[in-house]
Parts: structure tokens; sequence; C-alpha cells
């Protein structure tokens, strides 16, 4: 076994420490944990929880310690992303842009039309190109002048992504 097949013994371990076994060879259902990498040759694993259902985490993993995870919302033919985060020691490699691309076959594997979010101040502010980023992946970003309802007051943006049919 390499160092990669460990680090997902590790994981698996973490999670559920009295049925490590069962579960590496007896995944939930609901549940699948794949190698995830980057353009630039990083290595993560990633953990997919209610890929079927109406919440879905994504929780990313590297040497045993999680290192990422996003929040999705899936109703009536939309998306959305409810938060991505990525530790700062992962971020500019290209962890995001793979996550994105999971999101999109997410989206499309629930039959989803859109993919929607909104960019925050307290996200943005730190890195000014996120809307850029977004661009630059397909997204439409668009500013808003109001706030819509049940979003949080620092809302600066809205960002769409139409799926291909």
């Amino acid at each position: 076994m390499d160092d990669e097949d460990n680090e997902i013994y590790e994981i698996v371990f973490w999670r559920h420490p009295f049925t490590w076994m069962w579960y590496v060879n007896n995944p939930p259902v609901n549940s699948l944990c794949r190698p995830l990498d980057t353009h630039d040759g990083h290595r993560y694993w990633l953990l997919v929880d209610g890929e079927r259902d109406t919440l879905t985490k994504l929780t990313v993993y590297r040497r045993g310690g999680r290192v990422a995870h996003v929040s999705l919302f899936y109703d009536e033919g939309v998306l959305e992303i409810g938060n991505i985060y990525i530790g700062s020691q992962h971020r500019r490699k290209g962890l995001g842009s793979a996550l994105l691309n999971v999101i999109k076959d997410i989206a499309r594997k629930r039959g989803a039309a859109v993919i929607e979010g909104i960019l925050v101040e307290r996200d943005v502010a730190p890195y000014p190109k996120l809307p850029q980023w977004y661009e630059k992946h397909g997204f439409v970003v668009r500013p808003i002048d109001h706030i819509p309802k049940g979003k949080p007051l620092d809302t600066l943006a809205t960002i769409r992504y139409e799926m291909k049919r």
C-alpha cells in the first residue's frame, strides 16, 4: 500500500474509529470518498455526504486533516452554493477550481438547470479577485443594489452558472 492508500485509511479511521475496517469495505450508501486531483498535481481526498439529498456536504482531506468544505442546497432544479471554505495553506493550488468542477458534476447528476450563490463582503474583502475567479469558471456575477430576502446583510453580488444541456 502506498502513501496515498494510507491517507484514505487515516480519514476513515478518524471519522469512524470503531468501525473503520467495515467502513472502508462498505461505505455508506449516500457517501463517497474519492481522490481529488488539482490541475497542478496536488492530491486530496473528497468525501461527499448526501449527494442525493437536499443538503450535500463536500469535505476535503489531506494527510488525515480537513482542509476544505462546501455546503450545497438543492431545490427544484437549482443547486445553491451555501459556502466554500479552503484552509489558507491550501489556497492558490487549484483546489477551488477542482471543487467547482465537482459542484458542476453534482448539479449535472441532479438535473439542476442552474448553480447559484452569493458573494459577501467578508469573503471578497480579503480576495478582491474572487468575482473574476467565478467568471473565469463560467459564472455570471451580478452586483446587487438591494439585499435579497433571507440573505446576509453584507451580500455584494449574486453568482449564477447555467448548466449546459
